[in-house]
């Protein structure tokens, strides 16, 4: 079985080191799907925190650099993968 290459993200999103990666993700997704990211929970009707741990998301990359790893999720109808500590990308949403 061969894995099927991703398509192009709709965003690629390289956040600033000083802002918490569950903020960085809000901005990421809104700016993947043209929103401003307090229109989130009005457009979709839920939050971050009803569908990951902001802080264990915040914690998994708390030391940006010291790692080399991806952790992918759904949100928002995107796929969200963040790579490292200094990349995330948004896809459509399989």
């Amino acid at each position: 079985m061969t894995e099927r290459p991703d398509p192009a993200p709709l965003c690629e999103y390289d956040p600033d080191p000083e802002t918490p990666v569950s903020v960085a993700v809000l901005e990421a997704v809104a700016a993947a799907r043209g929103l401003d990211s307090t229109e989130l929970l009005p457009t979709y009707g839920y939050t971050l925190f009803d569908r990951v741990d902001p802080g264990a998301l915040d914690s998994l990359v708390a030391d940006r650099d010291a790692v080399d790893f991806a952790v992918e999720f759904e949100l928002y109808g995107s796929r969200v993968r963040i790579e490292g500590a200094n990349r995330i990308l948004v896809y459509e949403a399989d």
